[in-house]
């Protein structure tokens, strides 16, 4: 049935947490005038008890992290029935469907909730308009030069290649955007990590909210507490990537370090890190929920849902906490723990600059665009809406006091305390994808968190001596 139908919805009697445990995948095609979704579902059916006989297909926003409490679905089968439907692509119009994603959900009788990892189309290619084949290049592409090579491959005609430029040559050490005495941007903004919790979580259980005395042992603790045994209710959560926002502030807290200072090795296997992780570990066994379901769901979606009691979060997702109903009246924020033995509070940050390209066609119009952004009266205006914290010092007291919803003072407070800037070097990517996906191992249980950096720690060092040849 593709077209939505009327159904009455009755709120539950009494909250049902049980999970789904169905799991879809979908498939969306266009021909160029509909969306063509299909969808296969596996697992055994939710509990009947809890769930309708029902399957519903939701279309998002791209900007859309979850349902939320949406209930407009575009379609809607009884359940063993096929997954098909059609609808109108729209291509060109205000209602043009070409980046919309599309999940498939169950209805507790309160709540839709997802089964499915959002979908796109994956044959945008279809409203191309130019659909000639690609010309043959006038060299190979592939080619990798050194920085320093660029005037020699011009001469020899080279049209196509790649150039490696290190982000310290850019972006100086720290924020400060300069390198051999040049600037290359002007800075718009800082951020700084704090604990997000749930207000009404923690007056249920009778705990006192977090507070500058909280060391991560009194976090574990609270954590456990809020941690409830039919899986309604977790702890906390975090996923392997969640490093700048999560776990390098334990490890950074408890003495350890994931970059050396000089860049050229890992901290990974250093004890005080391997410690860190183990805590971490614990975290994941114990009080948050099944790596699948964070893997699938993000981690500001589960506080945002009532799923979670506490999240270390940044503050670039103030304005986005600030739009969700349920966070804005059940959640607060605190400073970060501290660790108990080196009495530290980390908090990790980073920022952004503004910056023109270097062969732009009106690099004074750009100067004085770039010269306004910076300027305080415009720093201001952005802590004012609440976009961000202000990069221009003394401005951000305006970015706390753009909503009565929070008390964002911790934010402000983390600025003071052990500040780390986010470790990087000239390849992070490659070295930080290959430890994700090592600690992905640690995460499933597939092997220890010691073993999980021992194995990062090789692999990251094996990329540091690369990139230092």
């Amino acid at each position: 049935q593709a077209a939505a139908v009327e159904r009455t919805e009755t709120a539950p009697e009494e909250s049902k947490p049980v999970l789904p445990t169905e799991k879809a995948a979908l498939s969306c095609v266009t021909d160029g005038t509909n969306v063509n979704i299909t969808g296969t579902v596996s697992g055994d059916r939710s509990d009947p008890a809890v769930y309708d006989n029902y399957w519903y297909l939701f279309e998002l926003e791209p900007y859309e992290d979850g349902l939320g409490d949406r209930t407009d679905y575009k379609a809607w089968w009884t359940k063993g029935d096929a997954i098909a439907c059609s609808l109108p692509l729209g291509f060109g119009t205000a209602s043009d469907k070409l980046y919309s994603k599309y999940v498939l959900a169950v209805y507790d009788g309160a709540k839709y909730h997802a089964i499915s990892a959002p979908t796109y189309i994956n044959n945008p290619e279809v409203l191309a308009k130019n659909k000639a084949d690609f010309k043959t290049p006038q060299t190979k592409k592939g080619l990798l030069l050194d920085g320093n090579m660029i005037a020699d491959a011009m001469e020899l005609g080279v049209k196509h290649t790649s150039i490696n430029i290190a982000f310290h040559q850019v972006l100086g050490e720290g924020i400060d955007y300069q390198y051999d005495g040049k600037t290359y941007a002007v800075p718009k903004d800082i951020d700084t990590i704090a604990l997000w919790y749930n207000k009404t979580m923690f007056d249920e259980a009778g705990i006192s909210y977090p507070d500058e005395t909280w060391t991560w042992d009194d976090f574990y603790d609270a954590a456990e507490k809020l941690t409830k045994e039919d899986g309604s209710q977790y702890g906390t959560a975090m996923n392997p990537s969640n490093e700048q926002d999560g776990w390098m502030n334990i490890i950074y807290s408890m003495g350890g370090h994931v970059l050396s200072e000089d860049k050229k090795s890992s901290g990974f296997d250093d004890p005080n890190t391997i410690k860190a992780m183990e805590f971490v570990d614990k975290l994941v066994k114990n009080v948050m929920p099944p790596t699948t379901v964070m893997a699938e769901t993000g981690t500001d979606v589960l506080l945002g849902s009532g799923k979670i009691a506490m999240l270390t979060q940044g503050s670039w997702m103030v304005p986005a906490f600030k739009e969700n109903e349920y966070i804005a009246e059940n959640c607060d924020v605190a400073v970060l723990p501290k660790d108990a033995a080196t009495g530290k509070r980390v908090s990790l940050y980073n920022g952004l600059g503004w910056a023109a390209a270097a062969n732009t066609d009106n690099p004074e119009g750009a100067w004085a665009l770039i010269e306004w952004f910076g300027t305080k009266d415009n720093q201001y205006k952005q802590a004012q809406l609440g976009v961000t914290m202000a990069a221009y010092e003394g401005v951000s007291d305006e970015w706390k006091n753009n909503t009565d919803k929070f008390n964002l003072q911790p934010y402000l407070d983390m600025l003071n305390g052990d500040l780390v800037f986010r470790p990087s070097t000239r390849a992070t990517l490659t070295w930080w994808n290959m430890a994700v996906n090592d600690f992905k191992e640690a995460w499933n249980g597939n092997t220890t968190m010691a073993d999980a950096c021992a194995k990062a720690a090789a692999d990251m060092n094996q990329c540091l001596a690369e990139e230092g040849q």
